[in-house]
């Protein structure tokens, strides 16, 4: 199993969704050259975790976003889309969308020892003594200094609305499971996608063994933003299937693939808007969220049209779909305001708009899949911004002009993409 979402019931909508819309990643389609980063820009409000997640042999992105900072913390929205199959209703499984908020107080970012890798409605907003996306700064230090320390992580909850107080039950603190960790002497660099460019971070790793669940963590060797970049959890604890288990999940109609272990979380890509360079031209009609949003749709459409105007071509990772589906997810919402910030200011230019898909599923499938999802983003672009539909066509080529290695999660999350073309006249 991967990275948990506890949710139950239907998408929380006591907040608006385009107030936390994530930052757009804008990667050149050229072969960016790898570039070794000694850390990444300060979290801050748009800061955005792209995380690929793989549960029963079905990728889907989670998507954690920076809403605001204040007194209180760190104010975070949590979003993801995927398929949940059940042995009492087999079939083609169904689709659980979450949508929920965290808060990660100050003293926690500075000290605690525990971490809260689950997202659910039915847990608090905030949960003192842990935290969310990153381990803490004194546990940083401590582990680096020090090699070893007390370390703390969840196993899911079934239960609704656990409570705070420990001296109640159920708490949430009576999922936890506290070990002693101990880093690794070799930590190998990690590779994501920062912004518009592919880039190696250093990494600090360490492991425990928690209730006979082996367990590693990798997180960013920087003191100041430990951000957690992956982990694996009950590693090798979920035995293959037989090949009798196969045939009757092939009967049932769900999957024939399970992970070998109980929980996986690796970050694909990030989005760090502080730091970027804002034209002197706000754009309008962008979704609403503040001056972190306009910042980050300014930065990517000036991003998109350097790339365009350049090379005649960019990719847009951030465009972001229902799993199997043409469905946008409101994530997409500030790539689609930067594309069409860009078309604004070139109304001379036309574009072609292509969708790719990764290896998963059949190639007719996926070539009918990626030519939806191009259209998809058409229609968004047409009619939520007032693009005229002349200026766009669409296409599709599946799963056949991979950019990274389908074998592995981040290489698929990669190879999802939609490819704008600029068109002759």
């Amino acid at each position: 199993m991967p990275e948990k979402d506890t949710r139950s019931g239907s998408a929380n909508g006591r907040r608006v969704a385009m107030r936390s819309a994530i930052v757009g990643l804008v990667c050149l389609m050229s072969a960016t050259p790898l570039v070794a980063a000694e850390t990444i820009p300060a979290v801050c409000p748009g800061f955005m975790v792209v995380t690929a997640v793989n549960e029963s042999g079905r990728d889907y992105e989670s998507i954690k976003t920076v809403e605001a900072i204040d007194e209180e913390g760190v104010h975070l929205r949590y979003s993801s889309e995927a398929m949940v199959f059940d042995w009492l209703n087999p079939g083609p499984g169904e689709l659980k969308k979450t949508l929920t908020h965290r808060i990660v107080s100050k003293v926690d970012l500075d000290s605690a020892h525990l971490y809260l890798q689950h997202f659910g409605e039915q847990l608090p907003d905030l949960v003192p003594e842990t935290t969310a996306i990153g381990i803490s700064r004194e546990l940083f230090r401590k582990l680096k200094t020090e090699g070893s320390a007390e370390f703390g992580i969840f196993i899911p909850f079934n239960v609704d609305r656990p409570g705070l107080d420990r001296e109640k039950h159920p708490n949430v603190y009576d999922n936890q499971m506290v070990t002693t960790v101990v880093r690794s002497k070799a930590s190998p660099k990690l590779t994501v996608t920062l912004n518009d460019t592919q880039i190696e971070l250093p990494t600090m790793r360490f492991e425990g063994d928690f209730y006979g669940d082996k367990a590693e963590f990798v997180v960013l060797d920087d003191p100041d933003n430990p951000l957690m970049l992956q982990f694996r959890i009950g590693i090798d604890a979920i035995a293959p299937l037989s090949p009798d288990e196969v045939e009757q999940r092939k009967l049932l109609g769900m999957p024939t693939v399970v992970t070998p272990d109980k929980e996986v979380l690796r970050v694909v890509k990030i989005a760090a808007p502080c730091e970027a360079e804002t034209p002197a031209q706000t754009p309008p009609d962008v979704p609403s969220g503040g001056d972190a949003i306009r910042t980050a749709v300014s930065a990517n459409s000036a991003a998109l049209e350097v790339a365009i105007a350049k090379d005649g071509r960019a990719s847009v990772e951030a465009i972001f779909f229902t799993i199997d589906s043409a469905t946008l997810r409101p994530e997409s919402d500030v790539a689609l305001a930067s594309i069409a910030e860009v078309l604004r200011r070139h109304p001379d230019w036309r574009l072609s708009v292509e969708g790719h898909t990764d290896a998963q599923g059949e190639d007719r499938y996926n070539l009918e899949l990626s030519k939806r999802r191009a259209a998809a983003t058409k229609d968004g672009l047409v009619h939520r911004y007032g693009i005229v539909a002349d200026r766009l066509t669409t296409t599709g080529y599946g799963e056949s002009r991979p950019v990274a290695d389908n074998a592995s999660l981040e290489g698929r999350a990669r190879n999802r993409r939609v490819e704008l073309v600029r068109l002759s006249h």
